[in-house]
């Protein structure tokens, strides 16, 4: 990576960082189009409940750092414009009142970002500041209401309603940018179709993740390969071959009954005060949920939901007492923070891991930083 893709992706990296500070949802967004059908995983991120629930939009030092990061990095109309946008997250021109989402196709020659537009003249602005510190062209029309800005294999493509920043795949940026519209207009299969993804689309977790069971089990072979290759668990005549064409998730079909290949997962992730937890859904691709339902009820012992495992940390705490010096010291920050976790059978093939703190007026990310700063003085 050269210097002046160096500079871009870091200033990227800070325009990210200035609207999480500064940062207000839909259900299943119209721009969801433009993500294909056979998506191997797609993960929705709300920026402004992140933001809100980890302190960061308020934290003086941290846009104090930001500035600073700006004053030594960037110049000019770019570096007015990045302060603009710490001081209202509207000058960006984006509306992150409504969630983030980002794709990727099996073979990776299709990823991207898509969100909402607030102002395309502002978010045009930014771009065009952008293009002047790199020293490349700045936005172009590809039709009246379409515009598009790239770089080497970064395409920006953008109306009045939508932005996608996706993977150039040729040097016809132009074509590339109105055949991702044509995506957003057409009435052809997509991930929209997808009913695990529109149930991710109801969550109002800070995050959530789609993953295609398909994809997962057509690699499984090659992770699997890859695993043996660099395990040292394996004496060189007891590990399995390399090129076994037999596949892991077929194990699983035998021993419990759930092909991966029928199956797609949603996760989600949610964080209050004083706890965080993760939900793990199962939800078959066929018509009908009843068969895989039945196999998970039968893993967890019965369709009854209930708590499948507790762990205190209560025990942390005894240890650190039996430690010195610099473990003694990350164990008693580790008693100070946790409580327990939990893994409950929500039933309907849903599983819950909840990790619970000692701390019942801040969330778990505004505890941690404030540990940091108590110990460290960060």
């Amino acid at each position: 990576m050269n210097m002046k893709q160096n500079r871009l992706y870091l200033m990227f990296t800070m325009l990210i960082a200035a609207l999480v500070l500064a940062s207000c949802s839909k259900s299943v967004p119209d721009y969801a189009k433009i993500i294909p059908k056979d998506a191997s995983a797609v993960a929705r991120i709300d920026v402004r409940q992140i933001s809100k629930k980890s302190g960061f939009g308020d934290n003086d030092k941290m846009k104090g750092k930001l500035e600073k990061l700006i004053k030594e990095n960037l110049s000019g109309t770019l570096k007015k414009k990045v302060q603009e946008i710490i001081e209202d997250p509207a000058e960006a021109g984006l509306d992150l009142r409504d969630p983030i989402l980002i794709y990727a196709k099996p073979d990776n020659t299709d990823y991207g970002i898509l969100g909402t537009i607030y102002k395309a003249e502002k978010f045009e602005e930014l771009l065009n500041a952008v293009a002047k510190e790199m020293d490349v062209e700045k936005v172009k029309k590809a039709s009246d209401d379409l515009r598009y800005f790239s770089y080497r294999n970064i395409l920006v493509t953008f109306n009045d309603d939508w932005f996608a920043i996706t993977h150039l795949k040729d040097d016809d940026a132009k074509k590339e940018a109105k055949e991702i519209a044509n995506r957003c207009e057409s009435d052809k299969k997509s991930i929209v179709d997808n009913e695990a993804f529109c149930r991710m689309c109801e969550k109002d977790g800070l995050a959530q993740l789609y993953v295609n069971g398909k994809y997962f089990y057509d690699i499984a072979p090659e992770l699997f390969d890859t695993y043996i290759y660099y395990s040292n668990s394996w004496d060189e005549e007891e590990a399995p071959p390399a090129d076994d064409p037999n596949n892991p998730f077929d194990k699983v079909k035998e021993m419990l009954g759930i092909d991966i290949q029928n199956v797609n997962g949603l996760l989600d992730f949610t964080m209050n005060d004083g706890e965080m937890a993760l939900t793990a859904e199962l939800i078959s691709t066929k018509d009908n949920d009843d068969k895989l339902i039945e196999d998970v009820d039968r893993i967890f012992g019965g369709k009854d939901e209930g708590t499948y495992l507790r762990l205190n940390f209560g025990f942390i705490d005894q240890i650190a007492k039996k430690m010195s010096g610099y473990e003694a010291k990350q164990a008693e920050m580790v008693s100070k923070l946790l409580k327990y976790i939990e893994v409950k059978y929500e039933g309907n093939a849903k599983v819950t891991a909840r990790l619970v703190t000692n701390d019942s007026d801040h969330t778990p990310i505004q505890t941690i930083l404030d540990i940091i700063k108590k110990e460290y003085g960060f």
